[in-house]
This record gives structure tokens, sequence and C-alpha cells, in this order.
């Protein structure tokens, strides 16, 4: 069953509302990822780190919750996506081409009760032949969109060109979909097994140079993410991070995508990127120089070089998500610190300058 998604209403019903603020921390997630035409699966993850990331009450460990935790959770979010289906909030609707469109039909009535009471419609698989997503209707968007992505301010922070290239690639990679730092499609060179002790520790260190005051100030988590096959993950600390990069196992040497250590924007960190950096990256993206071929390319060339050896440049302003389950998440609009459990205090801003 569908209907079509009356705009006027949406709006009369919105104005009840005081404000984004006013919504629970479960309202907030579901409306953003609506608001980024998300499919559900992957979307009670996004919501245990918005917990997690608002300090609320019930937010898991920083890590993944289990199938079992997800399970028993598919009843609340799904009474939440009703809820804010009957007040024309959202939409939900079925993807019948490869990507989302306003053609696809929307869920009603039992039909949309059914979708939203059935695990596997809510829980990642790497293989699915179902697509559910939200959506919101433009009233919704234009209402709430800047309150549900805020812009922070950036005054004093380094511009993108005082930035070394491995922050560059960094702050890229934890926009990107995939994020992953290491692995197969990693944007980071694989630890050499000839390094020994001392000289181990140095090229460890090295590498992980340009993160370090991303993680410092709770701009960017790390995750490690142990197999292909489901979407758990566990937040790797600072304190943790030179331990867990000089350890092979945890890198991934294997082929499998997804496997290893990736990073994903904070809500904090992710309102900072969409204010200063991100546009003058995207600038860099699209500006075009003739090739040697006559081709178009886009951005400087030692910047596209060095994105396009590792996992490529397709920043899509994401947070608390990978490849397995795009998130765009952001616990509460408010920018406070979130730095990692078990971090060191955020340093001041000048340590981001190379």
């Amino acid at each position: 069953m569908s209907r079509a998604v009356d705009q006027g209403e949406s709006s009369g019903i919105i104005r009840v509302i005081c404000s984004w603020d006013s919504l629970p921390v479960s309202e907030q997630t579901l409306m953003r990822r609506a608001m980024s035409q998300d499919p559900l699966t992957g979307m009670i993850q996004t919501y245990g780190t918005a917990l997690r990331w608002a300090h609320a009450e019930g937010a898991p460990p920083p890590r993944s919750y289990s199938e079992a935790e997800q399970r028993a959770l598919v009843p609340l979010l799904g009474a939440v996506v009703q809820d804010l289906v009957e007040r024309g909030l959202v939409i939900v609707r079925e993807q019948a081409g490869v990507s989302p469109a306003v053609s696809d039909p929307v869920l009603t009535g039992g039909e949309l009760h059914a979708v939203l009471a059935a695990p596997a419609n809510w829980l990642w698989a790497p293989r699915s032949s179902r697509c559910v997503y939200l959506a919101v209707p433009d009233a919704v968007r234009e209402h709430w969109g800047n309150d549900a992505y805020p812009a922070a301010d950036t005054s004093g922070l380094p511009a993108w060109d005082e930035l070394s290239m491995p922050q560059r690639e960094v702050l890229v990679c934890a926009g990107e979909a995939s994020g992953m730092l290491t692995g197969p499609f990693g944007i980071w060179e694989d630890l050499s097994s000839d390094l020994r002790g001392a000289e181990r520790v140095e090229w460890v260190d090295r590498q992980l140079a340009p993160l370090v005051p991303f993680v410092r100030v709770g701009w960017i988590e790390v995750r490690h993410y142990p197999g292909a096959e489901d979407d758990a993950f566990s937040v790797i600390p600072l304190d943790s991070l030179h331990g867990a990069l000089a350890d092979p196992a945890v890198r991934y040497e294997g082929d499998d995508w997804g496997v290893g250590v990736g990073c994903v924007f904070t809500d904090r960190g992710l309102a900072i990127w969409r204010a200063n950096w991100s546009r003058d990256w995207n600038r860099r993206l699209t500006r075009t120089d003739q090739g040697r071929s006559g081709g178009e390319r886009r951005g400087t060339l030692d910047e596209v070089a060095a994105f396009e050896a590792g996992s490529g440049a397709d920043e899509g302003d994401e947070v608390g998500g990978v490849h397995r389950s795009p998130a765009g998440l952001g616990g509460l609009n408010q920018l406070e610190d979130h730095s990692q459990s078990g971090s060191p205090a955020a340093g001041p801003l000048g340590d981001l300058r190379p």
C-alpha cells in the first residue's frame, strides 16, 4: 500500500514542536538518517553510537551492539519509526532501483508494520535482496536540516592548505562511507614484517601522527572491524592506538573488504568538517584540469593521486558509519567534547598544525 505525502500537513505538525533539541536521541537519530535516505539495515548500530556520544542512560560500551542486542531493540525503534510516520515527519520507502528515488513505493498500513517488526530489515547482512529506507518530506528537511547537521565555529583552526597531506588524507577518510585506514582498501601503507623493536615503534608512531590530534580532541573515532560478514566493531581509545596499529592481526593483511582499522567523524567532528575543510576539499574535487590524454582530472594532481592510491575520494560526510551501514550519524547537536573513553584531555587546537 502507498500514499502521497501531504507537505502541508507535515509543515503544520512541525510547527507544534518547539525545537530539534526537544526530540529524544532515538528520534534525532532516525530523522538524521531519514534526511540522508539511509536504509534500515545498520540503523540500530547508528542509534547505539548516538546514545554513547550523548552519554545517555542505557548507552552501549565503546563497541557495536551484538546481534542479540540489536534484535532486542527492533520493537523499540520500530515503534519510534511508526510514530514518526504517523506524525508526518518520516516516510518509509522500498528502493526499486539502484538508488533511492521519489518514485519508490511508500510503505504504509500493515505492510509497514510487518517491515518494521522484522529484524531482517534492521540487521546488516553481506547480501540482501530488499532495501527499505527512510526519507523525509521536503518541509521537514527545510525546517530541521540545519539543526540536524549544525556547523561549528571554526575560527582559529588551520586552513586546509596549512594541514599536512597525511592529515588531509585522514580527514577525507573519516568522511568516506568506507573510512578504512588499514587493510586492502585502507589509505595507510601495510606494516612491514621486517620492522622490529624500536624501529617498528617509530614507524607506527609516524603513521599515527596525523590522526592522533583529531582523536585527542574528540573529532574522529577509531574502530577495529574484525570480520567481513557482520557489522561488529570495537572502539580503539587514544591510549591503545599504538598497540593496536603495531599488531598485524588488528591491522589485517588479507583481502576482505572492510576488515581492519577504520575511522569515522564524531558528531562534533562532522560539524567542524562541514563548516570548514569539506568546502575546501570539495572545491578541489570540482576544479578541473586538462590531462595529457585530453580528459578531465579532478582536484590537484598530488591530492587525487594520494586518495586514488588508497580508498578513493568519495567523501560523503559520513559520521558513525562504515561501508556496512552508512550512517551520517551524530548524537545530539551540541558541540561538546566527545573524546573517547580512556583518552587524555583534549589538547590545544594549535596541535593540529604540522
